[in-house]
């Protein structure tokens, strides 16, 4: 259980970071901005893999978001662009790839989070989508 506190708050600091990088970088004017995302993971709720996979797919995603934000000046739908970001992680079959990498490292290493947590990480490096995406398209 003691993984699932520790991924959890890695996850909440990468969003929190990333959402503040990216506020910060796009000059949004508002004092207050919410943005919502729907669930990446279609595993159990509240499991390693599914924890793991919305962890890794936000990450990817915000990441991102970051990168399609470049170059906007004046007024921006960060949310209408956050949409685009998520379906691109949806259809592209970057999704797919890495909860199917996630799978298999859990079936190989169980709850060893020594093993598991590098590999995560490699798995969010490889499958950066400005990269994966800059690439295909």
């Amino acid at each position: 259980m003691v993984w699932m506190i520790h991924f959890c708050i890695l996850h909440l600091f990468l969003m929190h970071v990333s959402l503040c990088y990216i506020i910060q970088v796009s000059n949004i004017q508002q004092s207050m901005y919410t943005l919502e995302m729907p669930p990446l993971s279609d595993s159990v709720l509240y499991s390693m893999q599914y924890t793991a996979e919305q962890g890794i797919g936000t990450t990817l995603v915000l990441e991102y978001l970051y990168f399609l934000l470049q170059g906007k000046d004046g007024q921006i739908d960060v949310q209408a662009v956050l949409d685009l970001a998520v379906a691109a992680y949806q259809t592209s079959g970057i999704r797919e790839s890495v909860c199917k990498l996630i799978n298999e490292a859990i079936q190989q290493h169980g709850n060893d989070m020594e093993n598991l947590s590098p590999i995560f990480v490699q798995i969010a490096k490889d499958k950066q989508m400005s990269r994966n995406m800059q690439r295909n398209g």
